[in-house]
């Protein structure tokens, strides 16, 4: 079996909701610094994958499914699913090396935003998400 071919609806459905809430988690984190002492919020560029993913997630995944009452899921839905879910995915390195966690240790100074590294990952990410979901609807 392939993987994307003949999963159920609810299974591509809780996949979608799953980026979304990774989205909306991330969002609140970032959000939280507003009752800090600092008062300012800064996104770090990478999160922007994983809001891009949950856009993308809501409008061809979640919608779809729900407005066809877990009939039918067609290609779109299912290639955009793919291209949310690399997006996520691509998140966690992107992340790693905004913070200079993994990536980028051995960079010194004030952290920039974005790093060096972490614009690395967004572009692979991204190329990787568009082909997957190219290939996908192929």
């Amino acid at each position: 079996m392939v993987i994307g071919e003949r999963e159920p609806p609810e299974i591509v459905l809780g996949a979608g909701v799953g980026v979304v809430a990774l989205a909306l988690a991330v969002f609140v984190w970032r959000l939280r610094g507003l009752l800090g002492p600092k008062k300012r919020v800064r996104f770090a560029a990478s999160d922007f994958l994983l809001f891009a993913g949950a856009i993308v997630s809501v409008v061809f995944v979640i919608v779809p499914v729900v407005m066809k009452e877990y009939s039918h899921l067609d290609r779109t839905a299912r290639s955009s699913l793919f291209f949310s879910v690399v997006l996520a995915l691509g998140w966690l390195p992107a992340i790693l090396a905004h913070h200079r966690i993994v990536f980028g240790k051995s960079r010194t100074g004030e952290r920039q935003n974005p790093e060096p590294l972490e614009v690395v990952w967004i572009l692979v990410s991204l190329a990787a998400a568009t082909v997957v979901c190219l290939v996908r609807l192929q």
